[in-house]
């Protein structure tokens, strides 16, 4: 899709709207392997223009349109006027803080994003890449500032042409269901016949091309996160982390888990590779009961220009390599707390017993570790709580600590509460 090539007007040009407001109202939009350019000169006006945008745009209701945005080149590179032209946006004109309901995290990515430095994105305000990456949570795999060949733009025809200079966005994107051909029919990933030793993934635009892959993507990494324990010994997590580049198994570039304890500072703890891109990380020890001990990975892949990232990665900047690090760290690093012993027994929950409430005796459950079996007997013959309960998966949970919650003898108990959807008690 191509718009404003020549067009000199004050004209606010969108390259795909999901809007509400129709008959019948949509639920949701998927966007997928698209190509949008919105180019031209504006020669005077203050109207904006969007490759993509989410929002309802002339008034200030935020949008809430679920959204799923992949495998996209959104480019603007239209000027001129004192308007703003956006690769994306959600929420143009909406009322400060735009909603982030229906875009969840990584509701968009593996896309390309080019426009003015300044104006990549705009979510409450225009933005630039890192800082929409940031208020959006989302495009953590998708790129931006790349030269996009297309064959003539002058009239629309956005297929691209990289010849053999390499590219990120050859198999840059990821794979859709029901999605396995191009908009001429070529299969993705490929296309057939493909030499230049891309095809692995699906290429990122509405072009399936034989290109030459860069990568430019930073490796993916993944662990299960530390719930909380009583022991105050140093513990050991495995962690998943991949490239297609491949990540370094020895050296500088090994992985490293950084961790701290409550507000202190953080101290480095390199993996070991286990092989099959598993990573062991030693790291907590010299704990105590009532701290918190918080930790991140940082890690880089083997790409001629190492291409490092985190995990989480919220917030996290000044990323260098050899070894992996970043100079501001994630604003929410994964953590545990160093918690205490609930002792096998039972307790009583009523206005008379040991928790006033079921929702207050569970969270005790939820938050402390286990040496034997629990039982909650409820004393009154009703109980209304605040809210949803939700029982956790317990890690000290088994066939002898076990969970029992029941009326005492004589009593009859009913636990009601206010819950909009699901069950008023989940384990």
């Amino acid at each position: 899709m191509a718009l404003g090539n020549g067009q000199t007007s004050n004209t606010s040009f969108i390259g795909i709207w999901s809007n509400n407001g129709s008959t019948p109202n949509p639920t949701s939009t998927n966007v997928y392997n698209n190509s949008v350019l919105i180019e031209g000169t504006a020669s005077a006006g203050a109207l904006p223009s969007f490759a993509f945008m989410r929002s309802i745009y002339i008034t200030a209701i935020a949008n809430t349109v679920t959204v799923d945005v992949k495998n996209n080149i959104f480019q603007n590179s239209r000027s001129g006027g004192t308007g703003q032209h956006f690769a994306i946006c959600n929420g143009f004109n909406a009322t400060p803080p735009v909603s982030a309901v229906g875009w969840a995290a990584n509701a968009s990515n593996n896309n390309v994003l080019n426009a003015n430095s300044t104006t990549i994105g705009h979510w409450t305000s225009a933005l630039n890449f890192s800082d929409w990456q940031t208020n959006s949570v989302s495009d953590g795999s998708s790129i931006s500032a790349v030269s996009v060949p297309f064959v003539n733009t002058a009239i629309g025809d956005l297929h691209v042409n990289f010849g053999v200079t390499p590219t990120g966005l050859e198999s840059g994107g990821i794979s859709i269901v029901g999605l396995t051909n191009d908009y001429d029919n070529d299969v993705r990933p490929g296309p057939a016949g493909s030499v230049n030793g891309g095809g692995f993934f699906h290429d990122i635009g509405a072009d399936e091309f034989d290109g030459v892959y860069l990568d430019l993507m930073k490796p993916t990494i993944t662990y299960v996160p530390f719930s909380f324990t009583c022991a105050t010994t140093a513990r050991t997590l495995i962690a998943t982390i991949t490239d297609l580049s491949g990540v370094p198994i020895a050296g500088l570039g090994l992985p490293v888990l950084y961790w701290r304890i409550n507000a202190g500072l953080y101290t480095a703890a390199t993996g070991t590779s286990l092989g099959s891109g598993q990573y062991s990380f030693t790291f907590g020890a010299g704990v105590g009961v009532g701290d918190v001990v918080s930790y991140y990975i940082v890690a880089q892949d083997g790409a001629g220009t190492a291409n490092v990232g985190s995990f989480p990665s919220l917030g996290a900047s000044g990323f260098t390599a050899n070894p992996p690090a970043v100079s501001t760290p994630p604003t929410t690093p994964s953590s545990y707390p160093i918690a205490t012993t609930l002792p096998f027994g039972t307790y009583t929950v009523g206005g008379a017993g040991t928790y006033p409430t079921l929702t207050a005796a569970i969270n005790e459950y939820n938050t402390k570790c286990l040496n034997g079996p629990i039982v909650f007997e409820l004393l009154d013959p009703t109980y209304t709580e605040a809210g949803a309960m939700t029982i956790i998966k317990h890690p000290d949970a088994s066939a002898t600590n076990t969970l029992t919650i029941r009326p005492a003898t004589g009593v009859t108990a009913s636990v009601t509460a206010t819950v909009a959807s699901g069950p008023l008690l989940k384990y």
